[in-house]
């Protein structure tokens, strides 16, 4: 179980880093905008801490499922809630910051979409 919560930890840091890069683009945007909003900016700082909890906690969760079901006669593959865990919570998460990461950045250097 330590395994898997160090796994989802380092995924979780993963996270972090591109929902950090995904906040500064958009300062940076906001700046150069003079659209620079402090409360919405701590708004989002918010959002992705609660995330990040919701995540891990959710993740704790899944991690406990074997072992429950053990208690009545059941029993799967720790290994599968893993997979799952990470893949499903972590990924869908980076993907949808990279995501806004990739749009921010063609916005800031200005590429227009070809027609």
């Amino acid at each position: 179980m330590i395994n898997d919560l160090m796994t989802v930890l380092y995924m979780l840091i993963l996270l972090a880093i591109v929902f950090i890069t995904n906040t500064t683009l958009g300062v940076i945007i906001a700046n150069k905008k003079a659209e620079f909003n402090l409360k919405k900016f701590l708004s989002g700082i918010g959002k992705g801490i609660v995330i990040a909890i919701c995540m891990l906690l959710f993740c704790i969760t899944l991690e406990l499922i074997p072992s429950v079901l053990g208690q009545i006669g059941i029993t799967i593959q720790d290994e599968l809630i893993t997979v799952v865990e990470v893949t499903l919570m972590t990924f869908t998460a980076y993907k949808k910051y990279a995501t806004d990461c990739f749009e921010k950045f063609k916005t800031i250097l200005n590429v227009k979409e070809s027609e």
